[in-house]
């Protein structure tokens, strides 16, 4: 009221500029308060101005008393501090956001605190990404700078306050600005430089991590597993054309992991990404699986002196010199005789009855028989065009020079049916009857491990036993409250973004579900059962419940088909509507569009990423977020611990990189 009485009207003031009252209904407005004294006289002087004053009474919910004011100008200066404080007592800015507000507060303080932490969250988490990406640490190294050091110093929170204190100062001299306004800003201005003298020359602080017993972040994602334990090494090779990457059978060890044949050793600490982790619907139990992996390894350790005799051989004939002028007869002949003796050596594997070797024995022979007639083609063709005899091989002669590859295509379903046997030390987050917890690996005893839960201020739980399964637990990455927190706010940002759509014609926002998208299922298994998103949802938590029992016999996977501008993307905003609705099991879709994945794929600077990530989607993420972002590390614990269902809209939208995102 104050200030509705002491406005200029002849220059810029708060009616008409902050407003956007018209000047006439200003004037009359002004007129109208200077003769009383409460909101409450004001509005009894509108509503006695009849049809006169029509347009003045659409602006009394928009106009508050004095008294509302100081509160609602105490309560924003509270949220403020709120916000600060634990600035100054030492906390980093990530950790000051994360933190509760207090309870006694009102609806419109606990709104504003939550909306102020969800901004500086994600201007933290844009800072991380833009600090992490390529181009800036292109930048950093022309400047001579150190990348880590800078990237810290991005975090700092004296980035936030600087600005946030040139906006305060700057909002004293706005004249469209009440009274009420400008005591919260020079508030503000005094508390952000109270803060900053504060916070200036501390170090950058990390996020926030439970006060418990964790490994150091640098350790997170690290495997301990037990002795002799078959598992499949990923490789670069091939994984930009979406194969699941070139694929090493290896034993686990204390030092990492051994591979079979070729008996290299990989890195001292096997880090999650390193290791294949594809699981199929159950046809055999573990035990099972592990057994036949163990057979096969034994059949090929005992053919070893043999192996390596067939790879020396292949070899040889392979780097074997085309001749020079008048040599082909003797040329041909030497490769003859390399060919009957591979044949030779092949033929004593014949015991192993799994080896296969029928095929690349007519390989050999073929290549026997090139190689004998070698000196003829050269005179029929001419020399230039007769190409190696060895080069003539197909793929499968590379069993002979490849047995690594071998194995790991002969025991895939095999290890992929394996469950996870770990060493003392590892941490987990496992889900236990309390819900998703930390936890220490005491004592393995086949698939029953010994945990212990890691409580806060150093007082670990009392140990139990649980037996783990691909979908009941994961590598710890990252402190499960942290985790939790993440998924949080991640459910929260997918349904602001998926609750409405637009009108392509009216450009009205359109309530999700109100949008009618009916399913046919092709075949009769689901008949009846899937007729719209919320049921397909449905199904798919259902079979995510038998995943939580250990069975994962029957599949999982849906491919939705229809015509261009039929509602596919609607039925997948509803899917994640659905989805988020389930609170008790608080899985987390991933919704991801084709376009923007395949687009992040055959970017220079991203693609190293999907190289040598452990799948795409993690990949993207890591891109779309920042790999030290908050969102990122609790969406990646959460795939690792197949918490959650992954939904890719428009796969005929995959442009050049289709085949390859259909393949992996």
């Amino acid at each position: 009221m104050d200030d509705i009485r002491g406005a200029d009207l002849d220059g810029p003031n708060l009616l008409v500029d902050a407003m956007e009252i018209g000047r006439e209904d200003a004037a009359a407005l002004q007129s109208l308060a200077r003769e009383c004294m409460t909101k409450e006289d004001l509005s009894a002087r509108v509503a006695a101005g009849g049809e006169a004053s029509a347009s003045l009474s659409e602006l009394l919910p928009r106009i508050a008393g004095n008294d509302e004011s100081q509160t609602r100008t105490e309560e924003a200066c509270a949220v403020l501090d709120a916000l600060l404080k634990p600035l100054v007592d030492g906390a980093g800015l990530r950790q000051a956001v994360s933190r509760p507000p207090p309870g006694e507060w009102s609806s419109v303080q606990t709104a504003t605190y939550a909306l102020c932490s969800a901004a500086l969250t994600a201007g933290c988490d844009l800072v991380a990404k833009c600090s992490g990406s390529e181009r800036t640490r292109a930048q950093d190294k022309r400047a001579g700078l150190e990348t880590l050091e800078q990237a810290e110093l991005d975090q700092h929170s004296m980035n936030v306050l600087f600005p946030l204190l040139v906006f305060a100062f700057d909002s004293l001299r706005y004249p469209q600005l009440s009274r009420w306004h400008k005591r919260l800003a020079w508030h503000a201005a005094t508390q952000l430089a109270k803060t900053l003298l504060a916070v200036m020359g501390r170090p950058v602080l990390q996020a926030p991590t439970a006060e418990h017993s964790l490994p150091a972040p640098r350790t997170f994602g690290r495997l301990l597993l037990t002795e002799s334990q078959p598992v499949l090494l990923l490789t670069q090779a091939g994984r930009l054309e979406g194969d699941l990457g070139g694929l090493l059978l290896a034993l686990s060890d204390r030092e990492g992991a051994t591979t079979v044949w070729t008996k290299q050793k990989q890195p001292a600490e096997l880090e999650f990404d390193a290791v294949s982790h594809a699981v199929l619907p159950r046809a055999m139990t573990s035990v099972q699986a592990a057994a036949e992996v163990r057979q096969l390894i034994d059949e090929v350790e005992g053919c070893h002196a043999e192996l390596e005799q067939l790879d020396e051989l292949a070899r040889r004939g392979k780097e074997m010199p085309l001749p020079a002028g008048g040599d082909e007869v003797r040329f041909g002949e030497e490769l003859a005789v390399v060919a009957q003796q591979i044949l030779r050596a092949a033929s004593k594997l014949q015991r192993i009855a799994s080896f296969q070797l029928d095929e690349v024995l007519r390989e050999v022979e073929r290549i026997e028989e090139r190689s004998r007639r070698f000196a003829q083609d050269v005179r029929a063709q001419g020399k230039t065009d007769v190409a190696h005899p060895f080069a003539l091989a197909d793929s499968s002669v590379t069993l002979l020079h490849g047995v690594d590859a071998w194995l790991s295509a002969r025991t895939w379903m095999q290890v992929a049916a394996c469950d996870r046997a770990y060493s003392p030390g590892q941490h987990l987050m496992a889900l236990t009857p309390a819900g998703w917890q930390d936890v220490r690996v005491l004592e393995p005893t086949g698939l029953v491990h010994r945990l212990q839960p890691l409580g806060t201020e150093g007082q670990d739980g009392q140990p139990f036993d649980l037996k783990l399964h691909s979908w009941n637990h994961a590598p710890l990455q990252q402190p499960t409250a942290d985790c939790e927190a993440g998924i949080k706010r991640y459910r929260r940002l997918l349904k602001s973004r998926n609750a409405s759509m637009t009108d392509a014609l009216s450009g009205e926002r359109l309530d999700i579900f109100e949008q009618s998208v009916p399913i046919e299922v092709a075949g009769e298994k689901l008949a009846g059962q899937v007729t719209d998103a919320k049921s397909l949802a449905m199904l798919m938590l259902q079979e995510y419940d038998r995943r939580l029992q250990g069975d994962a016999s029957s599949r999982a996977c849906f491919a939705l088909v229809a015509d261009a501008a039929t509602g596919k993307s609607v039925l997948m905003s509803q899917m994640v509507m659905h989805l988020l609705t389930d609170v008790k099991r608080a899985v987390v879709p991933i919704l991801i569009k084709v376009q923007q994945l395949q687009r992040r794929l055959l970017s220079d600077s991203d693609s190293e990423i999907f190289a040598r990530k452990w799948n795409w989607v993690d990949a993207f993420l890591q891109c779309e977020y920042g790999p030290d972002s908050d969102l990122y590390r609790a969406l990646r614990q959460a795939m690792m611990a197949r918490r959650t269902i992954l939904l890719l809209d428009g796969i005929d939208e995959g442009g050049e990189a289709r085949e390859a995102v259909e393949k992996h």
